[in-house]
Order: structure tokens, then sequence, then C-alpha cells
């Protein structure tokens, strides 16, 4: 019962904020992925919001949420739009959502405490357990007295700071979605929010291919992302990769439905929603910096540009939120990502980057003077291929640099690159890390 209580729970904000993204002529598969959307936009900051004050008990997620599902019904009163009825399309994609499903739960049947899985999981259930993150160990403190860890580590994917506070190395966002699932079906419930978030990953990149190229192309994509093997590897463990990929791709979806009308609702909920990925893992700004590239091609190409700050202004207070943490609580973790993935390396470079700030700043200056009306006509004409051409280079590009991935400790052979366009790990999963 108490599970049922927490799903509706989670859902009902969405049931209503959903409503109001709706236009003329969706169908029922957009009724029901853009309420999932909505509820995933208001969920994932205020659970990440409570597990990081202490207050992650059931009364005060479901009192939460009861308080924005009322105002998110008190914005949406009086507004109807007529849906049509499901058709062969909807049913197709809702068949695609539940094979992936059936195919992701048979979650992770062991854990190593010492992998990442192990630490989302064990921090996870201890967050459901005790309402907090964070640990203060009086053990650790007294030995810290005497004794200095080394870069402040007690085990891997922990860290110590002040003497004696315990905390993860990673983002707080996943051990909310996980210690939700904890508190709504004990630790099976936990291991089956990956799985799940994986499924509507499917549901998300059909609703972008269908947006954006029509029905068959949706299924063709989302059936090449489901069946892939790096996706089916990362959603049957906990982990914060598919947590991401399910907030990004609903996110991308409502921005390109915000790009095609100028809805209010729909630009706030795709900033809340790449700003969430920003609270999952830190290098989601990398499809977070989806929305200032709009803003920048719109400025280009001589379009207005100030509708891009209703999702701009979001994703801005989140992305100052993530390194708020980085540079306060996350302090270690920030030390691991400079030193050991590439940052120092990139910042040590800062001369031709700010080389290349000025070149770009230059060249979009000249553009926009000279060819900016041609460059708005030629894009209408042939955006979306030349989009669809360069998503695909990327990953060929990508997929180039490594010959074979690593999967349960064997080498596996490459994966085509048109089974992995929208799967954010499957890159990174090549190369072992």
């Amino acid at each position: 019962m108490e599970a049922l209580i927490i799903l509706a729970a989670l859902l009902a904000p969405g049931y209503f904020l959903g409503r109001q993204t709706l236009r003329k002529g969706d169908g029922f598969f957009e009724r029901v992925f853009l309420l999932v959307a909505a509820s995933l936009a208001v969920a994932g900051p205020i659970l990440t919001a409570l597990a990081l004050l202490g207050w992650f008990t059931t009364p005060v997620i479901l009192i939460c949420l009861a308080l924005c599902a009322v105002g998110a019904w008190v914005l949406g009163r009086g507004r109807a739009v007529e849906i049509a009825r499901p058709v062969w399309w909807d049913l197709a994609g809702f068949s695609l959502v539940a094979g992936a499903f059936a195919l992701y739960s048979r979650p992770a049947e062991y854990i190593v405490n010492s992998r990442d899985p192990g630490v989302y999981a064990v921090l996870s259930a201890k967050l459901a357990r005790t309402g907090e993150l964070f640990t203060r160990d009086p053990l650790v403190g007294a030995v810290s007295s005497f004794h200095t860890f080394l870069e402040g580590k007690k085990y891997p994917g922990f860290y110590i700071l002040d003497g004696d506070l315990i905390v993860p190395q990673f983002f707080p966002g996943p051990f909310a979605f996980l210690g939700v699932g904890n508190l709504a079906g004990g630790l099976w419930g936990e291991l089956f929010v990956v799985p799940v978030m994986g499924a509507l990953s499917v549901g998300f990149a059909y609703g972008i291919g269908r947006e954006l190229f029509g029905s068959w192309a949706g299924i063709l994509g989302a059936t090449l992302l489901a069946t892939s093997y790096t996706q089916i590897w990362w959603s049957r463990q906990p982990s914060s990769e598919i947590i991401t990929q399910a907030l990004v791709l609903a996110g991308l979806w409502l921005a390109i439905r915000f790009s095609q009308r100028r809805d209010p609702t729909t630009g706030i909920i795709t900033g809340f929603l790449l700003g969430a990925a920003m609270l999952v893992r830190v290098d989601a700004f990398f499809a977070a910096a989806a929305i200032p590239l709009l803003f920048i091609l719109d400025g280009l190409v001589k379009r207005p540009v100030w509708r891009w700050l209703l999702p701009g202004v979001p994703l801005a207070v989140f992305a100052g939120a993530s390194l708020l943490y980085l540079n306060t609580l996350g302090g270690r973790y920030l030390y691991v990502i400079y030193s050991e993935h590439g940052l120092k390396e990139i910042l040590e470079r800062w001369p031709f980057l700010l080389g290349a700030v000025f070149l770009v700043a230059a060249t979009f200056i000249a553009v926009r003077r000279w060819r900016g009306e041609w460059l708005r006509s030629w894009l209408e004409a042939r955006g979306r291929w030349l989009a669809l051409a360069g998503a695909l280079a990327v990953v060929e590009w990508r997929c180039g640099r490594t010959s074979s991935c690593r999967c349960r400790g064997i080498r596996c052979p490459p994966l085509p690159a048109t089974s992995t366009l929208t799967s954010p790990r499957s890159s990174s999963a090549w190369s072992g890390s």
C-alpha cells in the first residue's frame, strides 16, 4: 500500500503539469510520457534537496509532492486539450517500452561494495533507512586525530570531510532516486529503479524520433537503443548513467516541442529535466549545453532568443547548485575529476580555450551580420538532416577510438554506432571506465 501511495504522489504533479504541455494532435502515448517527464522534472530536484537536508522520509516526501501537485493543479485550471484516441503507433510505443522493461528486469544479482553499483546500492539503502545522505562517524573522527587518511579516503566511493563527516563520492541525485525506490519497495524496489528508468528512456527516445522524423523512425531508433547491449548492461545495475539518460532524453524531447511552439510550461519543464540531470552526474552539462547552443543558433539566424530563457534560467540555477556542491561537500570528488579525469590538462590549455572563444564570437558576429538570413533559410530546409549526419559522425568517431568493450570481464566486439546514438554511457563503457 505504501508503494502505491508513493508512486501516486510521484506522478500527481506530472499529471497536472503534463496536461499543460499537450497540443492538438498529440496521441495517447504523448499524453502518458509527457506526464512521466513532468513528474521526473518535479521529483528529481525535490528528492535530491530532501536527501541533502537530511529530511528524506516518506511523510516529508509525500507532503512536498502533494504541495507541488496542488500548485500544478492551480496553474493548469481551465486548460483542456483534445487528445486523439490510442492508435496503432501508440500501442507500438507502449509495447516497445514494456519489452524493454522485460529485458532489463533482471537487476544485478550481486553487488560488489567497492564498485560504483555497490556504493549506490548501500548508500541508497542507508538513505532510505535513516533519511540522511551524510554520516557523522565518531570512530573515524577519533582515528583522524592521529591518523591522516590518504586524500580523505575512507573506502572506495566515500570521502572524509572535517575529520568525521562521511560523504559519498558521487552526486546526490542517484541516491535520491534509488532511495525513494527503497522506501517504496525495499531493496528490490531500489534495484528496479534503474530498469524502470531504462525502459522510460526507450519511450522518450521513441518520442524524439517520432517528433522529428515520424513514427517509423521513432520505432527504429528506440528499438536499436532498447536492444543494444550497453543499454541492457547499464539498465540492470544501480547506476547514475541510465537515470541521467532518462532525464536527458526527456529534456531533449521537451526542448524539441518547445522549439516548435513557445509554450512557457514546456520550456520550464525542459530546464528542470536537464537541470535535474546535472544533479545526477557531473558530466550531464554536455547534454544540458543544448539549450545555450539553441540560444546561440537563434541569435545567429536572427530569430527571437528570449524564449530560451524559460528553460535557460532553471538550467542555470541547477548548474550553480551543482558547482556549489562540487566546491563544498563534493570537494574531494572535484579533486578526483581534476587530477584523474582530464580537467587539469584542459585548464592548463586556457590560452587556447580563450582564443577559441574569441574566434567563435568573431565568427558569430560576422555570420549574423552578413549571412544570417541566408543561413536561416538554409537550416530550415536542411537542418534536420544536417543534425542527423552530425550526430552519426560524432558517434562513429567515438566508436573508432576503440575496437572493443568490457562486459562482465570479457572482451566484446564493437557495437554498431547506430544502436548507441542515444546511449549516454556507451562511449565510456567501451573504454572500460
